[in-house]
């Protein structure tokens, strides 16, 4: 049998630059705001409904983000974040799993690439996870690499048994520190939108109607009721985005997904796509309209009620983004229909 010919470039595997990962994750290894976001969005995805985070008051000092989520078994663990560009909709899909006994909740991932795993980095060049999932639990370290063969490293701490379900992310903030005020309004003008996620920051809450900047006005829609709309400008968008819109509450409770369709019905249109869409979001709470909400409360009926409380709802929506844009901006609504964007976020 004839010996393999030696190639030109020999056998040695590729090797990474030291500035690969941030080529390869950008933001989020250098943004702060971007990093955080990441953070709570990977809680997110995991069907979280609490998420605790320990912030501290000053520079190296540690900070933790644990979430009750579905966690990761350990084979779970070694996949995604072994796998550089981690294809979350291939493997899992865009649609949340939730953990056992949560009912009735709908969420869309935000998660694609599984570029979140490097948000710790922002902060240190060595971070910390704990999971825990089907009665065990991993916990290990992982720790940027010099140029070379790879470009972390993840180094296993122990296992153990326990109950439950989670993840922990823990690090020392060596770098970009935030205060813990802006913390919160940060967090509360992205993930706020969603009621059935709680999030709170060294043991206080984070609430809506705490947010600096918060416009919050009563409709009446006659003969029906009346709405309680809130309006939140948020200058950060990134991926978050997709949280982006006119969201309907009933109830405490989530009806379908934020979006800007069914706008165009008022004779103008915010496309999903532009700057502006990825920053204002509307919560609508709407308590009366329980009776109009499709049994997977996927979206509400089509009926008259429906439909006139809906128009007295985006009558005011494109009010108050013609006059915050004309007034910060100096830019005009757009008078003409714009194509129509049926999903928000596409960066």
């Amino acid at each position: 049998m004839a010996s393999p010919q030696p190639t030109l470039f020999g056998t040695a595997p590729f090797a990474f630059a030291d500035r690969f990962l941030s080529d390869h994750a950008g933001q989020i290894i250098t943004e702060p705001r971007t990093a955080l976001l990441e953070l709570i969005a990977n809680a997110y995805d995991a069907g979280a409904t609490r998420i605790t985070i320990q912030w501290p008051s000053e520079k190296d000092d540690e900070f933790s983000v644990v979430d009750d989520g579905t966690g990761m078994t350990k084979e779970e663990f070694e996949e995604r974040w072994k796998t550089l560009c981690y294809d979350r909709p291939k493997k899992q899909g865009t649609a949340v799993t939730f953990p056992p006994g949560v009912k009735g909740l709908q969420r869309t991932a935000f998660g694609r690439s599984g570029k979140g795993r490097f948000a710790p980095f922002c902060f240190s060049d060595s971070y910390k996870v704990l999971t825990w999932k089907n009665g065990a639990s991993i916990e290990v370290q992982v720790d940027l690499s010099a140029e070379g063969q790879t470009p972390f490293k993840i180094n296993p701490i122990k296992e153990s048994n326990k109950s439950g379900h989670g993840t922990k992310v823990s690090a020392t903030v060596d770098k970009h520190f935030l205060p813990v005020e802006e913390l919160r309004q940060l967090i509360g003008s992205k993930f706020l939108v969603d009621p059935s996620l709680s999030i709170s920051v060294n043991g206080n809450t984070v609430q809506l109607l705490a947010l600096e900047g918060l416009k919050t006005q009563v409709l009446e829609a006659p003969p029906h009721g009346s709405v309680t709309v809130h309006f939140i400008d948020s200058i950060e968008h990134y991926r978050t985005a997709q949280l982006r819109g006119i969201t309907w509450w009933v109830n405490q409770r989530r009806v379908g997904e934020p979006s800007w369709d069914r706008l165009d019905e008022e004779g103008a249109y915010l496309d999903g796509r532009t700057e502006q869409a990825k920053r204002f979001s509307f919560i609508v709470e709407a308590n009366f309209m329980k009776e109009d909400v499709k049994f997977d409360w996927s979206d509400f009926h089509a009926n008259q009620r429906v439909n006139e409380v809906r128009q007295v709802v985006h009558r005011y929506v494109l009010q108050e983004i013609q006059g915050h844009l004309a007034g910060s901006r100096k830019e005009s609504f757009p008078s003409s229909l714009m194509a129509v964007s049926a999903t928000l976020g596409s960066s």
